[in-house]
């Protein structure tokens, strides 16, 4: 049931008020700290705690994502060994010396998210084809 109202797939109608004592709720379990007076974790409270995924790393468009979509292009799938070799050429770059080092999580991710983007943009060239546009009388029946 938690994870229906999480991903808003809960079939009762849930009010505004029960939407957001649940949201404080989550956020202090997940949170495990120290609530203001009336409950609620106030914007200023919320902005102070870290996520435990860690910080969010942004690859430079310009010298990094060029660089993985090559090293893409020639194996969609590394293995582990391959993508530590990845993240130290990425931390040993300019663009590193002055952001967030890359570790293997963020290249092993951004190889994930890479296959779902060509599987998504394949999907929808596939609608797009004559061959897949309903005929006016397949609608019609």
């Amino acid at each position: 049931m938690l994870s229906q109202i999480s991903r808003d797939q809960y079939p009762c109608k849930l009010s505004l008020e029960k939407i957001k004592m649940f949201g404080a709720w989550y956020e202090r379990s997940r949170l495990d700290e120290g609530d203001d007076s009336d409950g609620l974790p106030s914007f200023d409270q919320k902005s102070e705690f870290h996520s435990s995924r860690g910080k969010k790393i942004v690859f430079s468009p310009l010298h990094e994502i060029p660089a993985l979509r090559s090293w893409y292009e020639n194996d969609p799938k590394p293995n582990a060994k391959e993508m530590s070799k990845y993240a130290d050429i990425l931390n040993a770059g300019e663009f590193r010396q002055s952001h967030e080092p890359v570790a293997f999580r963020h290249v092993n991710t951004w190889f994930k998210n890479e296959r779902a983007r060509l599987r998504r943009e394949s999907l929808m060239e596939d609608m797009t084809r004559p061959s897949m546009v309903p005929k006016k009388e397949d609608v019609n029946n």
